[in-house]
């Protein structure tokens, strides 16, 4: 069974503090050509905060379709029963860390996106 490509990078950088948040650049992936005679793709999705839909999780587990599930600290904690069916299947679901409140890890006051960064070294820490 195919599992999803899960790509996570983190970049460190050293952003002097007068770079704007319009000088960032949003990266692309692209996939190489592979031997396969059909496209396929990587399932990921992300969840940040609110309450999960355990009608997403249960057509994944129905289909046996694959997916690599980013979650933050603050979804974790007010979705135990997702996050129990989804370790019920590893075999499917790939978890990966997105962060304790998916706010952008840079450590100084600014905004990306209209997000508010971490601000500080400390936060950035807390946050990854």
């Amino acid at each position: 069974m195919l599992r999803p490509l899960a790509c996570c990078a983190i970049l460190l950088l050293s952003v002097a503090p007068s770079i704007a948040a319009s000088d960032l650049v949003e990266p692309r992936m692209t996939l190489p050509p592979t031997a396969r005679q059909q496209p396929y793709v990587a399932l990921t999705l992300d969840a940040c905060s609110g309450k999960a839909d355990s009608r997403i999780i249960n057509a994944l587990v129905d289909n046996h379709i694959p997916a690599t599930i980013f979650v933050t600290g603050r979804w974790l904690k007010g979705n135990a029963t997702t996050l129990k069916a989804m370790l019920a299947h590893p075999d499917l679901f790939q978890i990966e860390n997105h962060g304790a409140r998916h706010i952008p890890a840079i450590d100084h006051p600014l905004s990306v996106f209209g997000i508010k960064a971490a601000g500080s070294p400390a936060a950035v820490r807390q946050e990854i």
